[in-house]
């Protein structure tokens, strides 16, 4: 496991309650793979103050990533324009 990967793994545990935290949407594919998982479909949802990015897998499981970092910098970029 690389340090990032643990990094991340130590943030959350991918429940909707405590999702990972995330910059980058690789790292949701990198720990997707780490934990052996294949993503079939991907949304994002608000939880509480959070956006998360939510996995649901092939085994019928969910990943839930808050990913409200990038997509807050996202959205101040989009309100810019």
């Amino acid at each position: 496991m690389t340090a990032c990967t643990e990094g991340i793994l130590g943030t959350g545990d991918g429940t909707a309650d405590h999702p990972y935290l995330v910059v980058r949407v690789s790292d949701e594919y990198d720990i997707l793979r780490h934990l052996k998982k294949r993503s079939t479909s991907q949304g994002l949802r608000r939880k509480d103050d959070k956006s998360c990015d939510v996995m649901t897998c092939a085994d019928g499981s969910q990943i839930w990533f808050d990913v409200s970092a990038p997509f807050n910098r996202l959205m101040r970029r989009l309100g810019d324009k």
